[in-house]
């Protein structure tokens, strides 16, 4: 049986216990939870490959608003234009992506599409024939709090976002070796197919766009994916996104598209994981906490170094003892009467406090050769 066709089985297996559970309260020491978290963790991998790109685009041919598909072999001429399934067929010349979700553009105004989304199930995020007025109102909205579940968008025209989930294209002459009229906005379908699809345990750092002839000249920078001709072929010189200003919690290495795209995948299985298996079902004790952190620390995140989180840092999260400590001071007591052991015991009420520090693995970029003769 395959990984990912274990974690199926798990999911239904704690699904069916959830549903025979009539008591709320401690958490039942079933292998079934290590196992699952077990699973997530060593699918991760292929899971990133199976990035949902959704893609904006003006097609006439038939009149469904949104289309699905998985491979080049789903397009024909009976439902796109032949420009269209030229353009379409980019996004899996790099890695291909899970599937692709293709949204008609009609007369509404972008914001309809916009709204969409909020509801579905998408990853990585192109519309190649907006033009900046209407880019701008995505990259404002893939900005915002509604993005709840981190599109990343990839923008031909976007300056200095500074935000990990938008990619900016530096280079504003592409040339493609199948398609006559390519520009950068058409660009953007083969990066973020090549985002949606890469795995974690490499990176888009110098690969080779098969199909790309040539590119325009352009200085690297952070805040910026760049590409640029080397002999015969174009390359990706480093896959950065928009990110340029960095603090504690967003730390230089936040630029990489792996790196954040790793954080995505840890981010959304921890907080799905805790819906889906804890939220209402546990009380909310010390023991239960430490249960939740003890299966992500000990399990989770062991199966997930080397390859996406690094192996020499201590990666765990714990209980957050400075937010118990506010809501002590909220429930009218006074933290600095009380032992750490007491703030970390205390209970909270329905909210659970946990602070984490890891650290992402990344790939070998820059090669930096001192020899002396």
């Amino acid at each position: 049986m395959s990984e990912l066709a274990k974690l199926k089985e798990t999911r239904a297996v704690l699904n069916d216990m959830i549903k025979s559970t009539t008591v709320v309260g401690q958490i039942n020491p079933y292998p079934v939870i290590k196992v699952y978290f077990e699973t997530l963790a060593r699918t991760a991998i292929q899971r990133s490959e199976r990035g949902i790109l959704t893609l904006l685009i003006t097609d006439t041919t038939k009149t469904d608003k949104w289309t699905t598909i998985k491979s080049v072999a789903d397009l024909t001429k009976e439902n796109w234009t032949e420009e269209n399934i030229a353009l379409i067929q980019t996004a899996f010349e790099v890695f291909s992506p899970y599937k692709i979700m293709i949204r008609r553009k009609g007369a509404d105004d972008v914001a309809v599409f916009l709204k969409e989304l909020e509801s579905l199930k998408v990853t990585h995020l192109a519309c190649p024939e907006l033009e900046s007025s209407d880019d701008t109102k995505v990259v404002t909205w893939i900005k915002g709090e509604t993005n709840k579940r981190n599109i990343v968008y990839v923008s031909a025209f976007a300056d200095k976002s500074d935000d990990c989930r938008v990619v900016e294209l530096s280079n504003k002459a592409v040339k493609h070796k199948l398609i006559e009229s390519y520009d950068p906005k058409k660009f953007t379908v083969m990066v973020a197919g090549a985002i949606a699809g890469c795995p974690l345990n490499r990176s888009l750092d110098n690969v080779i766009f098969p199909n790309i002839i040539s590119v325009d000249n352009v200085e690297a920078k952070n805040g910026k994916f760049s590409m640029y001709n080397d002999d015969d072929v174009v390359r990706c010189r480093m896959a950065l996104n928009s990110k340029t200003t960095f603090d504690s919690t967003w730390k230089p290495g936040t630029r990489f598209i792996k790196i954040f795209e790793g954080m995505n995948i840890v981010k959304f299985d921890i907080e799905d994981t805790f819906k889906d298996y804890w939220c209402g079902l546990y009380i909310n004790d010390y023991d239960n906490k430490i249960a939740f952190c003890n299966n992500i620390n000990k399990v989770y995140f062991k199966e997930l170094t080397p390859n996406v989180l690094s192996p020499d840092f201590d990666n765990k999260i714990d209980i957050d003892v400075d937010a118990n400590r506010r809501y002590i001071v909220t429930d009218g007591k006074d933290p600095d009467t009380m032992s750490e052991t007491e703030i970390r015991t205390y209970p909270t009420g329905e909210d659970v406090y946990l602070y984490g520090q890891v650290r992402f693995s990344n790939t070998m970029v820059n090669l930096s050769l001192g020899i002396q003769y």
